[in-house]
């Protein structure tokens, strides 16, 4: 097709193009439109493509007749002799020879060292020593109090009233239980091996065992010689020749033709470009100043919490002057006070204890009765101090003191 392609440039000049084949050239116009250049020469003639692919083979000929059936091979070799039977069961063991004797005992072993001291208890529920009856069929059913104690004189055990099950519960005898039992001794020497026993007469000969079963069958002889090949059979016929392959792919498009000489420039368009692509990212900006610091939070509570350190005696405390010491401990460099001392006596009028610390007197003789009564203190305490109890003056015939000092430790 040809065509005549006229413009008006921003230049008084004509542009003429005559073109044989429908190709594109953008140049500007004064009003902005696009227009096409002229046409390049034609391109020179691409290469032959590649010959096409080999047509399918023919179908084979006819199979040729089968030849003559070859010689029998020769017989195989017979098969090896089966296996021997298994033999018979052994005869009877005879009896076996009587034990040698013992060894002599070794020596008693170094006795352990005795255990570390277990860790101080937990403060324990109050009680009150009653007195003691024969045995706990004797307690008495009705009128308790929570905590009231009795003694069963048959068996030492003390037996505490439990007001929420309304039932009488054996606390076991009033000495404390047994400390813990010290590790294992050393093992003594082993003793000596006693001589070896008289050897046991030979049994008598068991019985010949039956005869074993029959071997298995030998395996089958190998595979006779091959017979000769047999007279091959005539060639099959030709089979027709194939169709024809399909044709060759086209070949490859020519070179593009070189490009026409540049068009005169034209008016700037009026028509808005494309928007370009986003910028890169920009550089991360400096980090901010730090914030100040929030206000001070509520200090936590810490709450204090108490433990009890009892001395309970049994029967008469009239001829008893001094109690065995206890000792303050400290958890973690905890805070104690001794803040009190409750007691109070089974049976009998009066007693005097003074509560002694390292050694001196803290406040006056207190006159313990057989109503428990509380006395406050607040006398601070270092770790390892020595906190015992002093008692004098026993009208009545005192007995079963029941006295505990109440210790306060602060976290």
């Amino acid at each position: 097709m040809i065509e005549t392609l006229r413009a008006k440039l921003t230049q008084p000049q004509r542009l003429k193009a005559k073109l044989t084949e429908p190709v594109k050239f953008r140049a500007l116009l004064g009003e902005g439109m696009p227009i096409p250049g002229p046409a390049g020469p034609q391109g020179p003639e691409g290469e032959p493509g590649p010959a096409g692919p080999q047509g399918p083979q023919g179908a084979s000929g006819a199979t040729g007749a089968t030849g003559p059936q070859g010689l029998q091979g020769p017989a195989g070799d017979a098969g090896q002799a089966g296996a021997t039977g298994a033999a018979g069961p052994a005869g009877l063991q005879g009896p076996t020879g009587p034990e040698g004797a013992t060894g002599p005992q070794g020596p008693q072993g170094i006795p352990g060292v005795a255990g570390p001291e277990g860790p101080e208890g937990p403060m324990g529920t109050g009680i009150a020593i009653k007195g003691t009856v024969p045995d706990a069929d004797a307690l008495p059913p009705t009128g308790n109090q929570d905590g009231d104690a009795w003694i069963a004189a048959d068996t030492g055990d003390m037996w505490v009233w439990n007001a929420d099950s309304g039932t009488w519960v054996n606390s076991g005898p009033i000495q404390g239980p047994p400390g813990p039992q010290g590790p294992q001794g050393i093992p003594g020497v082993q003793g000596l091996t006693g001589p070896e026993g008289p050897e046991g007469t030979t049994g008598p000969q068991g019985p010949q065992g039956p005869a074993g079963a029959t071997g298995a069958k030998g395996d089958t002889g190998g595979q006779g010689i091959q017979g000769p090949q047999g007279i091959a059979g005539a060639t099959g016929a030709t089979g027709p020749e194939g169709p024809q392959g399909p044709a060759g792919a086209t070949g490859a498009a020519g070179a593009a033709g070189p490009a026409g000489p540049q068009g005169n420039p034209g008016a700037d368009s009026t028509v808005p470009g494309p928007q370009g692509p986003a910028g890169p990212q920009g550089v991360k900006g400096d980090t901010g100043a730090t914030g100040s610091q929030g206000p001070q939070g509520i200090p936590g509570v810490t709450q204090p919490f108490r433990l009890g350190h009892t001395w309970a005696l049994i029967g008469d405390v009239s001829e008893i002057t001094a109690l065995p010491s206890i000792f303050v401990f400290e958890r973690a460099g905890q805070a104690a006070v001794l803040v009190g001392l409750r007691a109070k006596l089974g049976s009998g009028t009066s007693v005097g204890v003074q509560v002694k610390h390292n050694g001196s007197n803290i406040g006056s003789v207190i006159t313990v009765t057989a109503a428990a009564a509380t006395t406050t203190f607040s006398t601070p305490l270092s770790d390892g101090d020595d906190l015992s109890l002093e008692l004098s003056s026993p009208v009545g015939a005192p007995s079963n003191l029941s006295a505990t000092l109440i210790l306060e430790h602060t976290p």
